[in-house]
């Protein structure tokens, strides 16, 4: 288990150092022109009767959504005494919800007003991070593995990745939206592995330490 941990430290260190980088290269404005050419891809390369599955896909990401979700995941934890994923689970994705809070307002990042859709208008809120992609990391990818702990063989690795590609569908929803930029969703990927893997190498910790006391 110190070995689990010491990984999720050094995971938890990379992923912080990764996005501290990022937030400097976008607060000075060195991503913009790469930003703006890869929607502009995104935009052009990919067909407009994907929108009604992509909204779909990227409603999964809201707060509300998730919050709803967790309460319902976190009680089934309870229920089947797996009690340290059902506190696991909740402080990764608050934790990620907030992180991602603060981080919005402390860049103060104009969304990307390239383009639009009819049905998904553009929201007020602030572009760097996407809150989206930390939930789809410290949400969505973190249940899918904790429940491939619990499987074995095929069934493991097709839960991880299955999770992977929502994780990634999450993030692309925001690009092919036009509501945020590629360096956002990318920030948010690194966010939420930074909170995640801080919180798994702690709770590591912990039960570690409970189980010699």
């Amino acid at each position: 288990m110190r070995r689990i941990a010491f990984l999720g430290a050094l995971l938890a260190l990379s992923a912080f150092a990764a996005f501290l980088g990022l937030a400097y290269e976008v607060s000075d404005g060195a991503t913009r022109r790469l930003d703006v050419a890869l929607l502009l891809r995104v935009h052009s390369t990919f067909p407009g009767w994907l929108e009604p599955f992509l909204i779909a896909v990227t409603t999964l990401g809201y707060y509300w959504v998730v919050t709803v979700l967790l309460a319902i995941v976190a009680f089934l934890f309870y229920r089947r005494d797996f009690r340290s994923y059902a506190l696991y689970l909740p402080v990764c994705a608050f934790g990620g919800m907030s992180l991602a809070t603060i981080v919005k307002d402390s860049v103060d990042r104009v969304r990307p007003h390239l383009f639009h859709f009819a049905n998904y208008p553009i929201p007020s809120s602030y572009s760097f991070t996407s809150g989206h992609a930390t939930m789809a990391v410290a949400f969505y990818g973190v249940l899918s593995l904790l429940i491939a702990r619990r499987l074995r063989g095929w069934r493991r690795w097709s839960l991880v990745g299955l999770g992977g590609i929502l994780v990634l569908l999450i993030g692309f929803s925001r690009l092919y939206l036009g509501v945020h930029y590629p360096s956002d969703v990318l920030g948010g990927y690194l966010l939420g592995t930074f909170w995640s893997a801080a919180v798994g190498s702690a709770f590591t910790l912990w039960r570690l330490h409970l189980r010699k006391s």
